[in-house]
């Protein structure tokens, strides 16, 4: 991890200041959250925003993160939530907002029975 950067866990994108950056992980294929190491997220105990300093910072962590595993995508707003960039940007990403993303926290299954 960078020297600046921090997780944290919870149900919400955190409020910051204007200089900061939130970081998600998100699947490529089914637009869930994943937590920090890459897993998906199951309950609000478990760490899934990285926190950056630095737009800059923020990008950079994006783009080797997304080539360690190209089922990755990230998300990346600004300290009050607003959507500021997706890495890499030629995937198919099914969320990008804040709503979205409490939408998509956590998963839930199906029954067998809703299946097909």
């Amino acid at each position: 991890m960078q020297k600046n950067m921090k997780t944290i866990s919870g149900s919400q994108l955190p409020n910051q200041n204007d200089n900061n950056y939130s970081l998600i992980l998100i699947d490529v294929y089914t637009g869930i959250v994943l937590t920090i190491q890459g897993k998906r997220k199951r309950s609000s105990n478990e760490h899934w925003v990285f926190l950056f300093d630095s737009l800059e910072e923020a990008e950079l962590f994006a783009k080797q993160k997304s080539q360690e595993n190209q089922a990755i995508q990230c998300a990346i707003f600004d300290g009050v939530g607003k959507f500021v960039n997706i890495i890499p940007q030629d995937k198919i990403i099914k969320i990008q907002t804040p709503k979205d993303v409490q939408q998509n926290l956590f998963v839930k299954k199906k029954s067998w029975w809703k299946i097909w």
